[in-house]
């Protein structure tokens, strides 16, 4: 596994829940997916592959905004590369407490939330 966090990070993963992991992916790897999140926004609806849910923008009930994808890694080699690596897929695993385990493949349960830089946990039990 890959060591990513340190000593006070892990304690405050454990006291707190979240943390804030500044340039976790590097320069170059934050603009590729900014690259990436663009290519798989503009894929269209294909049913039975990847999914894709929106929200309404600005109380118009006729516009709709993208609000996620889910199932992409299958479709995307370079993002199933990035979340199934050993960096990211390590510091999942660490936050579920399953080392080896990474996105979109929680235990019953337990999911680990990662959005810009921070990484959280929540309880569904």
């Amino acid at each position: 596994m890959c060591r990513v966090l340190d000593r006070a990070a892990e304690e405050h993963w454990q006291r707190h829940g979240w943390l804030w992991l500044r340039a976790f992916l590097g320069d170059e790897v934050a603009r590729d997916l900014a690259v990436w999140t663009d290519e798989i926004a503009a894929w269209p609806e294909v049913p039975g592959r990847w999914m894709r849910y929106y929200e309404r923008r600005g109380g118009d009930a006729a516009a709709k905004m993208l609000a996620r994808i889910e199932n992409f890694v299958p479709y995307h080699e370079r993002l199933a590369a990035l979340f199934t690596g050993p960096r990211v897929l390590g510091l999942t695993g660490r936050g579920v407490g399953e080392i080896g385990r990474g996105a979109g493949t929680e235990p019953a349960g337990r999911r680990t939330i990662s959005t810009g830089g921070f990484l959280g946990r929540s309880s569904l039990t």
